[in-house]
Order: structure tokens, then C-alpha cells, then sequence
């Protein structure tokens, strides 16, 4: 197993960033990794209210199994898959998009400063109100 950090940022339908949530953990391959990242992009989600929620990743084998319920060649992801799946069931109206690397790298990076252990940032999360608040 390899030691990962994910780390999800949520916009608004302005692209203004509202939340984030960043964990170190360790996945088996990087689909998992992927997948766990998308998960935990799902319960900030279901945090939040919104009437549609978008969730992108720059992981297309991902995009193509969630979008098209399309079998992975990694067992491993299979049941993660599933777990996704069950979660967003009762979330209303929601997508799944591939977004390109470079369009990702605010989440690419903050994950990989907590894979790097370079920031103190594991398991934390944020409200952009709140954080902005404790500034003010």
C-alpha cells in the first residue's frame, strides 16, 4: 500500500472556492486513490446545500465507470464504486465530469503537500465563510 494524501476543493457556479478537505491515507493503486479522493468530495458535498452538484476529476477510467457504470479492471476500485454510487443516490441531481490536470492542480497540489507531509492539514477541512471570518 502506498501512502497518499487527497485533498477536494468545492466551488460555487461561479468557480468561487467555498470548502476543501484534505486527508492523508493510503490506497493500494492510484484508481483507488482517485476514487477515495472522489469520496470524500461527496460527503463535503453532502454538507452542503446546493439544488446540483458537479464532481469533476482529472481521472477518466473513473469518470467512465461512475457515468456509463462501465466494470473496472481493478478489483480493488469495484466496491469503493459502489459505496460511491450509494451515497449520491438520495443527493439529488448531480454529474460526473473529467476535468483536464492542469484545470485540478489547486486539489493536485494540496494533496500533494499533505503527501509530503509539509503541511499540518491532515483530516482538515474548511468552510471559506468561516475561515474568512476567524481572519476578519
Amino acid at each position: 500500500m502506498e501512502c497518499t494524501g487527497l485533498a477536494v476543493i468545492a466551488r460555487d457556479h461561479t468557480g468561487f472556492l467555498i470548502a476543501g478537505k484534505v486527508l492523508f491515507t493510503q490506497a493500494p493503486t492510484s484508481l483507488v486513490a482517485e476514487a477515495l479522493a472522489l469520496r470524500l468530495g461527496i460527503l463535503l458535498a453532502r454538507t452542503m446545500t446546493a439544488s446540483h452538484f458537479i464532481f469533476e476529476t482529472d481521472c477518466l477510467q473513473l469518470v467512465n465507470m461512475l457515468s456509463h457504470s462501465n466494470p473496472s479492471t481493478d478489483w480493488a476500485v469495484q466496491p469503493l464504486v459502489e459505496h460511491i454510487q450509494a451515497l449520491t443516490v438520495d443527493m439529488g441531481s448531480h454529474s460526473w465530469e473529467w476535468t483536464s490536470r492542469l484545470a485540478n492542480q489547486a486539489a493536485d497540489h494540496m494533496a500533494s503537500l499533505v503527501r509530503q507531509r509539509s503541511v499540518q492539514l491532515i483530516g482538515f477541512s474548511f468552510h471559506l465563510p468561516l475561515l474568512l471570518g476567524s481572519f476578519c
